[in-house]
């Protein structure tokens, strides 16, 4: 049996609403129990929309100093934790969802195969040997890359968790702890590489969707997810958000993003530029950081032996 949480932050009804539609047309229900999890200090907007769906709602209380959606998203993934007692524990984005049948059943194999951790991967290379290992580029390459799984869709054996006495809390992002600690001692990691982005109709012929790994991707051909949602994914020349707003529009309108399955509809990750597209992705977090520079936020936490040296 798998426990699986969805994190909900009020106003998302609509991607809520697609993700538990896509979920339950994917997923054999008899084989997970889904809990939507949100804050307990505001009104639930979402009430209507779960009481279609076979899910049990649980509230969180956030305390005071939690300031950041990731900070929030870290504490109701722990709160949800400490009652769960399944077999497996996954970690679902609101905007995370499938697009295919077996997506579970396939998560479930992967540990069932010795992996500690499963999920989707971060789509991202690992940075070269000779990166230096003091640099900010490092700290962030050497996690987020598809050695790691993303907290958006994650499993892990919640037995595991506690007797490594580690929460989604701790790392340098949500969750990130987990295969960190997993890779550290030895143990493996396995997920779903992504495998295309969607493909807008009416992008810049200069737009290369190579560089896209933010939003609309789907990972394995079986998991898709929606991304950015919380955070505007940009830098100076290219406009994510934008590119992909009627792509983003389609997938709530059809209640899935099954059409980007379609060759003709997508964009199939060559891997053939992977330096450039880490570089990129380098000058986005660049941007992200100035932001929160400016806003007296460290997104940063205290270096532990899961955080990078």
């Amino acid at each position: 049996m798998v426990d699986v949480v969805i994190p909900y932050c009020n106003g998302t009804v609509p991607i809520l609403d697609t993700c538990l539609t896509s979920f339950f047309r994917h997923t054999d229900k008899e084989k997970c129990r889904v809990l939507v999890v949100h804050s307990e200090g505001e009104l639930f907007d979402a009430a209507e929309i779960c009481a279609r769906f076979p899910v049990y709602i649980q509230n969180c209380t956030l305390p005071h100093g939690f300031p950041t959606s990731s900070q929030q998203h870290s504490k109701m993934l722990d709160v949800a934790l400490e009652g769960s007692h399944n077999d497996y524990f996954l970690s679902l984005d609101s905007d995370c969802f499938p697009v295919a049948d077996g997506w579970l059943d396939d998560l479930v194999k992967m540990m069932e195969d010795g992996a500690t951790v499963a999920g989707i991967l971060w789509p991202w290379n690992p940075p070269a040997d000779d990166l230096g290992r003091a640099t900010i580029e490092w700290r962030i390459r050497s996690q987020q890359c598809w050695m790691n799984t993303h907290v958006a869709c994650q499993m892990v054996r919640p037995d595991w968790i506690r007797e490594q006495n580690i929460k989604f809390y701790d790392g340098d992002d949500t969750g990130l702890v987990i295969p960190n600690r997993a890779r550290r001692l030895g143990l493996k990691v396995s997920g779903f590489m992504p495998t295309r982005c969607a493909l807008p109709h009416d992008c810049p012929a200069w737009f290369d969707p190579e560089f896209n790994r933010y939003i609309c991707v789907v990972f394995g051909d079986k998991v898709y997810h929606h991304g950015g949602s919380t955070r505007e994914i940009s830098n100076s020349e290219v406009d994510f958000q934008k590119i992909y707003e009627s792509i983003r529009s389609r997938v709530t309108e059809e209640s899935g993003a099954e059409f980007i399955l379609n060759d003709a509809e997508s964009h199939q990750y060559k891997f053939d530029r992977e330096e450039e597209v880490s570089e990129q992705k380098m000058i986005v977090l660049y941007n992200q950081m100035k932001r929160y520079l400016q806003s007296g936020i460290s997104i940063f936490k205290p270096k532990t032996v899961d955080n990078p040296e």
